[in-house]
């Protein structure tokens, strides 16, 4: 979905508000990702990848539909805490 790519303050946020509008205008509702199993982990000092087997569920248009795919993302610690930096999905 546009714009494709999001960076700086509020990244999330706007990402958000795109996939909001973009599942609206295709009749997309009551999504739900299952995580099956880690397929992949690195950490490396304040950074990390993870690649995840999920499950990814959803109506369109009524209709319900499931897929079968892998999530990546890769992770910065910030503090105590570790924060999502970017993510993908795959089929």
């Amino acid at each position: 979905m546009a714009p494709y790519r999001w960076t700086s303050a509020n990244a999330q946020g706007r990402w958000f508000a795109n996939a909001e509008k973009w599942a609206q205008e295709l009749g997309v509702a009551d999504e739900n990702i299952a995580y099956d199993r880690i397929i992949r982990s690195e950490v490396l000092d304040a950074h990390a990848y993870v690649v995840l087997s999920a499950t990814l569920s959803f109506t369109i248009k009524g209709q319900h539909a499931r897929r079968l795919g892998i999530l990546t993302f890769t992770l910065a610690k910030q503090g105590a805490e570790w924060k999502i930096e970017s993510q993908a999905w795959a089929a």
